[in-house]
């Protein structure tokens, strides 16, 4: 992670009280490859380098959780040793002009509910002893927990059992050997405060996308957890980042895997052609979360009977490939790695990317409030086709309209066209090769477009 330095200098009719810096750049739509990061802004009448008193964080270090960053309190409490991370990784970076050593520092902890704070835990030091940093370098280490800090104890002995959202804060300081006078306004570097949330869900992510994942047409990406006890899944939360020109047409599935992830694995719960819906259009965010409630075909509640064990949230592209549905990736959360899975019609297999992908079960009892989204017609609304599977004919009987008014597509799984035309009553399908099919129909003045599973057979 290395920043380059830049300095410019400011002509006279800058230097007064009321100057303002702004930073504008210019990046493409297509991903964020593009994206600056502006660290420091220093004014200066000497000569300016690359170095200034200061030593800081420069990667946030872990919280107390091992593998998510929030889960429920109550697939917690009776495990919370299991759960609570037993080292922290941490990155110090060394500004200073010379060699500098983090002489003291402290890791402590406070519980966070309903207003209310409690210490939690025995404070630790961020290093086991201090350590000589030089001029522009990381000291990028893992800290063992030193036994005896008492963290799960304590928040067992002072939540147990509760049913109110708890926040445990853990804050990093650490301070140099070297004064640092006369840079109050960077010391914040020094400092670093990390939240875990008990709430109602779970959560690998930090809330914050940097990039985003897309699938292919059929393909199915997944992001595994595990629940400690039996539990009900009640919704599934996505976030959808605004990568790219966004397409109206775009269209998922959202399955439910229990148990074991293998090749002839059968959701337990399947809901399909699902628009995303961006939080942005009513709430003024860009990193909030579209929460979609489980629900039968007729729109009544379905929630999930999860057993002890793994599950997992997937989602399978069920629009065209130029209309690709992206979830985003958090890169500031790599522990979601082993538990990411995409299935290209084949079989699943792990996604490397050390990102967390942002998908949120949302499990118990009580029922969360679903983001106002309106859902698309189901292709039968339009017209029945039949028959499902078929071998050389598929058959159109229309609702509404006529064949003019639509356009229809035959697509493979990998989104391979293999026909496309106004509508007709029949099309001949006896050269197409048995498999899955996807029926996209389009309505040409309102260009709404519907799409239907279809399996062809021999």
């Amino acid at each position: 992670d290395t920043f380059q330095f830049y300095k410019f200098e400011l002509e006279e009719e800058f230097l007064h009280d009321e100057f303002q810096f702004r930073f504008v750049s210019t990046a493409g739509l297509t991903s964020m490859n593009d994206t600056w990061h502006l660290d420091y802004v220093v004014l200066d009448q000497t000569e300016p380098d690359a170095t200034f008193q200061d030593m800081a964080f420069s990667h946030l270090p872990t919280d107390i959780l091992g593998r998510y960053s929030s889960m429920p309190w109550w697939q917690f409490e009776d495990f919370a040793e299991e759960e609570i991370a037993g080292s922290i990784d941490y990155t110090i970076y060394n500004h200073f002009a010379m060699n500098a050593q983090a002489v003291d520092s402290e890791v402590t902890h406070m519980g966070i509910q309903m207003g209310t704070t409690t210490d939690l835990g025995e404070p630790f030091s961020v290093l086991e002893s201090p350590e000589t940093i030089a001029p522009g370098e990381h000291l990028q280490q893992e800290r063992v927990i030193p036994s005896g800090t008492n963290l799960a104890s304590d928040m067992l002995a002072a939540y147990e059992g509760t049913t109110d959202v708890l926040e445990v804060e853990r804050m990093y300081t650490l301070v140099p050997n070297i004064s640092q006078v006369g840079i109050e306004d960077v010391l914040r570097n020094d400092t670093v405060r990390l939240s875990t949330v008990f709430d109602n869900y779970y959560a690998y992510d930090d809330g914050s996308a940097e990039a985003a994942l897309r699938a292919n047409i059929g393909h199915e990406v997944a992001l595994g957890f595990t629940a400690n006890v039996n539990d009900s899944l009640r919704a599934v939360q996505f976030h959808f980042p605004r990568i790219g020109p966004q397409s109206p047409n775009s269209l998922f599935n959202l399955k439910i895997y229990i148990g074991e992830l293998s090749a002839n694995a059968e959701p337990a719960y399947e809901r399909n052609l699902i628009k995303p819906f961006f939080v942005d259009l009513v709430l003024d965010s860009l990193q909030g979360f579209t929460t979609y409630l489980l629900r039968n075909n007729d729109g009544s509640l379905a929630p999930l009977f999860i057993p002890a064990g793994d599950f997992y949230i997937a989602w399978e592209q069920a629009s065209s490939n130029e209309s690709r549905v992206h979830v985003g990736l958090d890169y500031n959360s790599p522990d979601a790695q082993p538990y990411q899975f995409f299935n290209n019609n084949v079989d699943w297999f792990s996604i490397q990317t050390p990102a967390s992908l942002m998908i949120r079960p949302v499990m118990d009892q009580s029922m969360p409030f679903e983001t106002k989204v309106d859902e698309l017609q189901e292709l039968t609304d339009w017209m029945q086709v039949y028959p499902n599977p078929a071998k050389n004919q598929l058959h159109f009987e229309l609702k509404q309209g006529n064949n003019v008014d639509y356009k229809v597509e035959l697509m493979t799984v990998s989104g391979q066209l293999v026909h496309s035309n106004r509508l007709t009553n029949t099309i001949d399908i006896s050269d197409l090769s048995q498999g899955m099919y996807f029926v996209k129909v389009t309505q040409l003045e309102s260009n709404t477009v519907l799409t239907q599973r279809l399996v062809v057979v021999k």
